[in-house]
Protein backbone atom coordinates (compact mmCIF):
# COMPACT_ATOMS: atom_id res chain seq x y z
CA UNK A 1 0.00 0.00 0.00
CA UNK A 2 1.53 3.36 -0.83
CA UNK A 3 1.43 6.23 1.79
CA UNK A 4 0.35 9.46 0.82
CA UNK A 5 3.00 12.18 2.04
CA UNK A 6 1.19 15.38 4.05
CA UNK A 7 2.71 18.27 3.02
CA UNK A 8 1.43 21.58 4.00
CA UNK A 9 2.47 24.01 1.63
CA UNK A 10 0.43 22.15 -0.87
CA UNK A 11 -3.53 23.78 -0.66
CA UNK A 12 -6.58 24.73 -2.74
CA UNK A 13 -8.51 28.10 -1.68
CA UNK A 14 -11.89 28.81 -2.55
CA UNK A 15 -11.82 32.18 -4.18
CA UNK A 16 -15.46 32.20 -5.61
CA UNK A 17 -18.48 29.62 -5.06
CA UNK A 18 -21.44 29.83 -7.36
CA UNK A 19 -24.43 28.22 -6.60
CA UNK A 20 -25.65 25.53 -9.82
CA UNK A 21 -29.12 26.63 -11.12
CA UNK A 22 -30.81 26.10 -14.53
CA UNK A 23 -31.77 29.25 -16.52
CA UNK A 24 -34.80 27.37 -17.62
CA UNK A 25 -37.13 24.60 -16.45
CA UNK A 26 -37.46 22.76 -19.81
CA UNK A 27 -38.91 19.32 -18.22
CA UNK A 28 -41.79 18.77 -16.05
CA UNK A 29 -39.86 16.49 -13.45
CA UNK A 30 -36.32 19.03 -14.12
CA UNK A 31 -35.53 20.00 -10.33
CA UNK A 32 -34.48 24.39 -10.35
CA UNK A 33 -31.10 23.04 -10.10
CA UNK A 34 -27.91 21.11 -9.94
CA UNK A 35 -28.48 17.87 -7.40
CA UNK A 36 -25.95 15.75 -6.10
CA UNK A 37 -23.17 17.14 -8.48
CA UNK A 38 -20.25 14.54 -8.95
CA UNK A 39 -17.72 14.24 -11.81
CA UNK A 40 -17.24 17.45 -14.11
CA UNK A 41 -15.00 17.93 -17.55
CA UNK A 42 -14.70 20.65 -20.12
CA UNK A 43 -16.88 20.07 -23.01
CA UNK A 44 -17.20 22.68 -25.98
CA UNK A 45 -16.11 25.65 -23.43
CA UNK A 46 -18.77 24.77 -21.20
CA UNK A 47 -18.37 23.09 -17.54
CA UNK A 48 -20.55 19.33 -17.76
CA UNK A 49 -21.52 18.62 -14.47
CA UNK A 50 -22.98 14.52 -13.99
CA UNK A 51 -25.05 14.18 -10.88
CA UNK A 52 -25.66 11.04 -9.44
CA UNK A 53 -29.62 11.16 -7.97
CA UNK A 54 -30.94 12.35 -11.30
CA UNK A 55 -30.61 11.80 -14.92
CA UNK A 56 -29.33 14.72 -16.24
CA UNK A 57 -25.90 16.11 -17.26
CA UNK A 58 -25.37 19.91 -16.62
CA UNK A 59 -23.68 22.12 -18.94
CA UNK A 60 -22.59 25.14 -16.93
CA UNK A 61 -21.28 28.45 -17.46
CA UNK A 62 -18.56 28.54 -14.88
CA UNK A 63 -18.64 32.66 -14.65
CA UNK A 64 -22.30 32.32 -13.91
CA UNK A 65 -22.97 29.02 -12.37
CA UNK A 66 -25.86 29.01 -14.63
CA UNK A 67 -26.81 25.53 -16.25
CA UNK A 68 -28.53 24.34 -18.95
CA UNK A 69 -29.92 20.77 -18.66
CA UNK A 70 -29.09 17.43 -20.96
CA UNK A 71 -31.52 15.06 -20.17
CA UNK A 72 -30.60 11.12 -19.80
CA UNK A 73 -33.06 8.73 -21.04
CA UNK A 74 -35.19 7.61 -17.94
CA UNK A 75 -34.68 4.54 -15.80
CA UNK A 76 -37.95 3.07 -14.19
CA UNK A 77 -39.88 5.49 -15.76
CA UNK A 78 -38.52 8.34 -14.56
CA UNK A 79 -35.42 10.69 -13.90
CA UNK A 80 -35.40 11.61 -10.01
CA UNK A 81 -34.48 9.68 -7.40
CA UNK A 82 -34.18 9.37 -3.87
CA UNK A 83 -34.95 7.99 -0.65
CA UNK A 84 -38.01 9.90 0.08
CA UNK A 85 -39.00 8.81 -3.32
CA UNK A 86 -38.34 4.95 -2.22
CA UNK A 87 -36.50 4.50 -5.51
CA UNK A 88 -33.10 5.35 -4.62
CA UNK A 89 -31.44 2.00 -5.57
CA UNK A 90 -32.79 2.55 -8.95
CA UNK A 91 -30.65 5.46 -9.96
CA UNK A 92 -27.44 5.41 -11.95
CA UNK A 93 -25.23 6.85 -9.08
CA UNK A 94 -23.17 8.58 -11.89
CA UNK A 95 -19.75 10.06 -10.41
CA UNK A 96 -16.85 9.99 -12.54
CA UNK A 97 -16.19 11.71 -15.53
CA UNK A 98 -13.69 12.46 -18.45
CA UNK A 99 -14.01 14.38 -22.14
CA UNK A 100 -11.99 12.63 -25.22
CA UNK A 101 -11.50 13.55 -28.62
CA UNK A 102 -15.04 15.37 -28.23
CA UNK A 103 -16.85 12.45 -26.48
CA UNK A 104 -17.98 12.45 -22.82
CA UNK A 105 -18.18 9.56 -21.04
CA UNK A 106 -19.85 9.59 -17.47
CA UNK A 107 -19.35 6.06 -15.32
CA UNK A 108 -21.78 5.10 -12.67
CA UNK A 109 -19.97 3.91 -9.17
CA UNK A 110 -20.65 0.39 -9.71
CA UNK A 111 -21.91 0.24 -6.03
CA UNK A 112 -24.48 -1.95 -7.02
CA UNK A 113 -26.04 -3.99 -9.91
CA UNK A 114 -27.83 -0.78 -11.24
CA UNK A 115 -25.00 1.75 -10.82
CA UNK A 116 -22.88 -0.28 -13.49
CA UNK A 117 -23.88 2.06 -16.61
CA UNK A 118 -21.93 4.34 -18.58
CA UNK A 119 -23.26 7.56 -19.94
CA UNK A 120 -22.15 8.24 -23.53
CA UNK A 121 -22.29 12.27 -25.13
CA UNK A 122 -21.19 13.37 -27.79
CA UNK A 123 -23.69 16.55 -28.16
CA UNK A 124 -26.41 14.71 -29.63
CA UNK A 125 -29.02 12.15 -27.86
CA UNK A 126 -27.48 10.70 -25.30
CA UNK A 127 -26.86 7.17 -24.90
CA UNK A 128 -27.21 4.76 -21.52
CA UNK A 129 -24.25 1.67 -22.79
CA UNK A 130 -24.53 -1.56 -20.35
CA UNK A 131 -20.84 -2.45 -18.95
CA UNK A 132 -21.54 -4.91 -16.58
CA UNK A 133 -18.84 -7.40 -17.43
CA UNK A 134 -16.25 -4.39 -17.02
CA UNK A 135 -17.82 -3.34 -13.48
CA UNK A 136 -17.48 -7.50 -12.60
CA UNK A 137 -13.80 -7.92 -13.06
CA UNK A 138 -13.32 -4.43 -11.10
CA UNK A 139 -15.30 -5.68 -7.96
CA UNK A 140 -13.67 -9.04 -8.17
CA UNK A 141 -10.01 -7.13 -8.60
CA UNK A 142 -9.50 -7.21 -4.66
CA UNK A 143 -6.74 -5.02 -5.11
CA UNK A 144 -8.94 -2.26 -6.32
CA UNK A 145 -12.18 -2.97 -5.06
CA UNK A 146 -11.88 -4.25 -1.68
CA UNK A 147 -14.67 -5.04 0.04
CA UNK A 148 -17.30 -2.76 -1.92
CA UNK A 149 -17.01 -1.20 -5.62
CA UNK A 150 -16.81 2.68 -5.65
CA UNK A 151 -15.81 4.50 -8.62
CA UNK A 152 -16.02 8.02 -7.64
CA UNK A 153 -12.99 9.34 -10.47
CA UNK A 154 -11.75 8.79 -13.64
CA UNK A 155 -8.91 11.17 -15.43
CA UNK A 156 -7.69 10.54 -18.62
CA UNK A 157 -3.44 10.77 -18.96
CA UNK A 158 -1.10 10.88 -21.24
CA UNK A 159 1.63 8.08 -21.23
CA UNK A 160 4.36 7.17 -23.75
CA UNK A 161 3.05 3.87 -24.42
CA UNK A 162 -0.02 5.40 -25.42
CA UNK A 163 -3.20 7.07 -22.60
CA UNK A 164 -4.42 5.33 -19.91
CA UNK A 165 -7.87 5.96 -17.76
CA UNK A 166 -6.97 6.32 -14.24
CA UNK A 167 -9.84 5.06 -12.32
CA UNK A 168 -10.39 6.21 -8.67
CA UNK A 169 -12.38 3.68 -6.25
CA UNK A 170 -13.20 5.21 -3.08
CA UNK A 171 -12.93 3.21 0.49
CA UNK A 172 -15.42 4.51 2.23
CA UNK A 173 -17.22 1.18 2.19
CA UNK A 174 -18.02 -1.39 4.95
CA UNK A 175 -15.70 -4.55 5.78
CA UNK A 176 -17.25 -7.83 4.12
CA UNK A 177 -16.22 -11.22 3.48
CA UNK A 178 -12.98 -10.88 5.10
CA UNK A 179 -11.87 -7.84 3.01
CA UNK A 180 -11.70 -4.79 4.64
CA UNK A 181 -12.56 -0.99 2.48
CA UNK A 182 -9.17 0.48 0.72
CA UNK A 183 -8.77 3.43 -1.37
CA UNK A 184 -7.33 2.23 -4.56
CA UNK A 185 -6.07 3.42 -8.38
CA UNK A 186 -5.77 1.13 -11.60
CA UNK A 187 -4.83 2.60 -14.75
CA UNK A 188 -6.29 0.97 -18.24
CA UNK A 189 -5.23 1.61 -21.61
CA UNK A 190 -7.95 4.11 -22.98
CA UNK A 191 -7.97 3.06 -26.75
CA UNK A 192 -8.76 -0.49 -25.58
CA UNK A 193 -11.52 0.63 -22.80
CA UNK A 194 -12.84 2.97 -25.54
CA UNK A 195 -13.28 0.32 -27.79
CA UNK A 196 -15.03 -1.65 -25.14
CA UNK A 197 -17.26 0.43 -24.12
CA UNK A 198 -18.37 1.58 -28.31
CA UNK A 199 -18.88 -2.38 -28.66
CA UNK A 200 -21.08 -2.68 -25.75
CA UNK A 201 -23.73 -0.02 -27.12
CA UNK A 202 -24.60 -2.97 -29.60
CA UNK A 203 -23.73 -5.72 -27.47
CA UNK A 204 -24.35 -4.94 -23.71
CA UNK A 205 -21.90 -6.56 -21.36
CA UNK A 206 -19.59 -7.70 -24.47
CA UNK A 207 -15.91 -8.86 -23.45
CA UNK A 208 -13.64 -6.94 -21.94
CA UNK A 209 -10.34 -6.86 -23.88
CA UNK A 210 -7.49 -8.68 -22.53
CA UNK A 211 -5.08 -5.57 -22.50
CA UNK A 212 -7.91 -4.32 -19.99
CA UNK A 213 -7.98 -7.43 -18.30
CA UNK A 214 -3.99 -7.56 -17.57
CA UNK A 215 -4.26 -3.91 -16.25
CA UNK A 216 -6.12 -4.68 -13.26
CA UNK A 217 -3.54 -6.44 -11.79
CA UNK A 218 -1.70 -3.55 -11.42
CA UNK A 219 -4.03 -2.00 -8.89
CA UNK A 220 -2.68 0.30 -6.49
CA UNK A 221 -4.11 0.77 -2.82
CA UNK A 222 -3.20 4.13 -0.93
CA UNK A 223 -3.01 5.35 2.56
CA UNK A 224 -4.71 8.52 2.42
CA UNK A 225 -4.63 8.91 5.97
CA UNK A 226 -7.02 9.57 8.62
CA UNK A 227 -9.11 12.12 10.14
CA UNK A 228 -10.99 12.83 13.83
CA UNK A 229 -14.34 12.69 13.56
CA UNK A 230 -15.71 15.64 15.88
CA UNK A 231 -19.34 13.57 16.15
CA UNK A 232 -18.45 10.36 16.87
CA UNK A 233 -15.12 10.86 18.16
CA UNK A 234 -13.39 8.27 15.64
CA UNK A 235 -10.91 8.25 13.26
CA UNK A 236 -11.99 8.08 9.76
CA UNK A 237 -9.95 7.56 6.56
CA UNK A 238 -9.61 10.13 4.00
CA UNK A 239 -11.07 8.79 0.21
CA UNK A 240 -10.86 9.81 -3.17
CA UNK A 241 -13.88 11.32 -4.15
CA UNK A 242 -12.79 12.57 -7.55
CA UNK A 243 -9.66 12.78 -10.14
CA UNK A 244 -8.60 14.57 -13.43
CA UNK A 245 -5.29 14.88 -15.07
CA UNK A 246 -2.98 17.78 -14.41
CA UNK A 247 0.86 19.27 -15.33
CA UNK A 248 3.22 17.14 -16.50
CA UNK A 249 1.83 13.73 -16.71
CA UNK A 250 0.88 14.24 -13.08
CA UNK A 251 -3.23 13.01 -11.62
CA UNK A 252 -5.05 15.25 -9.33
CA UNK A 253 -7.08 14.27 -7.17
CA UNK A 254 -10.32 14.97 -4.34
CA UNK A 255 -10.49 12.94 -0.99
CA UNK A 256 -13.27 13.74 1.67
CA UNK A 257 -12.73 12.29 5.02
CA UNK A 258 -16.61 11.40 5.24
CA UNK A 259 -18.44 9.67 8.29
CA UNK A 260 -20.66 7.02 6.54
CA UNK A 261 -21.31 3.48 7.58
CA UNK A 262 -20.64 2.37 3.65
CA UNK A 263 -20.74 3.07 0.08
CA UNK A 264 -24.85 3.43 -0.57
CA UNK A 265 -25.25 5.96 2.85
CA UNK A 266 -23.96 9.34 3.36
CA UNK A 267 -22.91 10.63 6.12
CA UNK A 268 -21.61 14.29 7.17
CA UNK A 269 -17.92 15.63 5.65
CA UNK A 270 -15.43 16.80 8.36
CA UNK A 271 -12.87 17.75 5.90
CA UNK A 272 -11.87 18.27 2.16
CA UNK A 273 -8.71 17.34 0.09
CA UNK A 274 -6.35 17.55 -2.65
CA UNK A 275 -4.21 15.97 -3.93
CA UNK A 276 -1.19 15.10 -6.14
CA UNK A 277 -0.02 11.84 -8.06
CA UNK A 278 3.11 12.05 -10.13
CA UNK A 279 4.01 9.94 -12.82
CA UNK A 280 6.49 7.78 -10.84
CA UNK A 281 4.43 7.04 -8.32
CA UNK A 282 4.77 9.38 -5.53
CA UNK A 283 1.87 11.27 -3.82
CA UNK A 284 1.36 14.21 -1.65
CA UNK A 285 -1.85 15.74 -0.13
CA UNK A 286 -3.58 19.13 1.38
CA UNK A 287 -6.27 20.50 2.73
CA UNK A 288 -9.28 23.02 0.56
CA UNK A 289 -9.79 26.06 2.59
CA UNK A 290 -12.48 28.78 2.01
CA UNK A 291 -11.35 32.14 1.04
CA UNK A 292 -11.36 33.84 5.04
CA UNK A 293 -8.75 30.50 5.75
CA UNK A 294 -11.62 27.93 7.10
CA UNK A 295 -11.04 24.09 6.52
CA UNK A 296 -13.86 23.15 4.22
CA UNK A 297 -16.09 21.10 5.46
CA UNK A 298 -18.48 20.27 2.09
CA UNK A 299 -18.14 16.85 -0.10
CA UNK A 300 -16.06 18.24 -2.44
CA UNK A 301 -16.73 15.57 -5.69
CA UNK A 302 -15.42 16.79 -9.61
CA UNK A 303 -12.31 18.08 -10.00
CA UNK A 304 -11.09 19.34 -13.52
CA UNK A 305 -8.32 21.81 -14.09
CA UNK A 306 -9.05 25.26 -15.58
CA UNK A 307 -8.43 25.37 -19.44
CA UNK A 308 -6.19 28.64 -19.36
CA UNK A 309 -4.75 29.04 -16.05
CA UNK A 310 -2.91 25.82 -14.55
CA UNK A 311 -2.40 27.38 -11.12
CA UNK A 312 -6.74 27.25 -10.95
CA UNK A 313 -8.81 24.12 -10.54
CA UNK A 314 -12.73 24.22 -10.71
CA UNK A 315 -14.69 21.61 -8.07
CA UNK A 316 -18.05 20.56 -7.64
CA UNK A 317 -19.42 20.50 -3.69
CA UNK A 318 -22.32 18.38 -3.09
CA UNK A 319 -23.76 18.64 0.18
CA UNK A 320 -26.25 15.41 -0.05
CA UNK A 321 -29.24 17.40 0.15
CA UNK A 322 -31.90 17.71 -2.95
CA UNK A 323 -33.20 20.90 -1.92
CA UNK A 324 -29.78 22.47 -1.79
CA UNK A 325 -27.83 23.45 -5.26
CA UNK A 326 -24.76 21.38 -5.58
CA UNK A 327 -21.91 24.37 -5.93
CA UNK A 328 -19.02 25.29 -8.44
CA UNK A 329 -15.94 26.68 -6.63
CA UNK A 330 -12.84 28.59 -8.61
CA UNK A 331 -10.18 27.05 -6.68
CA UNK A 332 -6.36 28.69 -6.70
CA UNK A 333 -4.03 25.77 -6.33
CA UNK A 334 -0.61 26.66 -4.18
CA UNK A 335 2.54 24.34 -3.89
CA UNK A 336 0.92 22.01 -6.23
Amino acid sequence: MERVELDPGLRGVVTARRAMVYAAREHPEQPAHVRAGSGVGWFRGRLLVAQDDVNYLALVDPSTGLAHPVPLPPVEGTRVFGEALGNKHHKLDLEALFVWDGVCWALGSGSTPARRTVVRWDGTAPELVQCGELYALLEATEGFAGSELNVEGAAALPRPGGAVLRLFQRGNGAPRGGLSPQSATVDLPLGALLGYFERCRSAPDAPVPEAVQRALAGALAWDLGRARSPTHDREVPWTFTDGCAGRDGAALYLAAAEDSPDTYHDGPCIGAALGVQTPDGRARQGLLFDRGGAALTDKPEGLVLDRHDPAVAWVVLDRDDPDTPSALCRVELRGV
